[in-house]
């Protein structure tokens, strides 16, 4: 998996009428930065959220991953958690590292993915974001995230990401020659990539983080060692990032243990 070149300097289901529902997760902590501990990960947090996208079955783009590939996505991920959500830039003194699991047609994501670059792009270089696709609205949901896998393996994933957060449109094979040739890529070769192993392995592991975790929807976010499912203001965000700088790099309790013969960092079988 090539996480490196999904990170980004600078950081549930759609309501569909008859079949998804809105759910609303208030803060109800007196004081917005009190944690509750994970048991699992080991070393994780989780903090409120806000709005999410979310519905009876959230988990429609998980679901369809068979359950030996999810055993050997997850093994992968827990085997070096730290590469997995954040890529392979090492943690640092003053860096805050987030990971963002979202839906191209969530429409909470989009307020919290401009929020996040937002953020990133006033922090001068202190604030490393890597967006994982986490498809689970549907079919168009999951060609919507091949495809920006795909452009990303071309050099184009932010271009890309930016202008299907920003369409109305529902994506499909005509949209797709169109947004390719607008920002110059070669469309064949991006059909090419949307069906390849690669590309597959990469939403696996997304996937397989998004269970590790139980989200139940998207956004979710985990800013260093906190999680926070759904939506939350920049104030608060900026709040939390500030938080995870003073307590420094989790680190070490990022590395996880897995039964031997488990898949290693850049050697996920097929």
């Amino acid at each position: 998996m090539k996480i490196d070149r999904r990170m980004l300097i600078g950081g549930g289901a759609l309501a569909v009428l008859g079949a998804f529902s809105f759910r609303r997760t208030l803060s109800v902590f007196s004081n917005p930065l009190e944690f509750e501990a994970l048991e699992v990960p080991v070393g994780f947090r989780r903090m409120a959220g806000g709005m999410s996208s979310s519905g009876f079955d959230p988990f429609f783009g998980l679901n369809t991953i068979a359950e030996p590939t999810m055993e050997r996505a997850l093994a992968y991920v827990k085997k070096d958690l730290s590469k997995s959500l954040f890529g392979s830039r090492l943690a640092s003194d003053g860096l805050v590292q987030i990971a963002s699991f979202s839906d191209f047609y969530c429409p909470y994501c989009r307020i919290l993915t401009e929020r996040l670059a937002r953020l990133a792009a006033k922090s001068n270089g202190a604030v490393q974001i890597t967006w994982h696709e986490l498809p689970i609205l549907g079919e168009a949901s999951v060609l919507a995230a091949k495809a920006a896998i795909a452009a990303d393996m071309q050099g184009a994933y932010l271009e890309f990401h930016h202008r299907l957060m920003k369409t109305p449109f529902r994506i499909n094979a005509a949209y797709l020659e169109a947004v390719s040739d607008s920002i110059g890529l070669d469309h064949q070769q991006l059909l090419r990539d949307i069906n390849s192993v690669e590309v597959r392995q990469q939403l696996d592991i997304s996937a397989a983080l998004a269970r590790l975790f139980s989200f139940a929807g998207t956004p979710a976010i985990v800013v260093g060692r906190t999680v926070v499912q759904g939506e939350i203001s920049e104030g608060l965000l900026d709040q939390l990032i500030e938080r995870e700088r003073d307590d420094g790099p989790i680190g070490s309790l990022l590395q996880s243990r897995v039964p031997e013969g488990a898949a290693t960092p850049g050697a996920m079988p097929s």
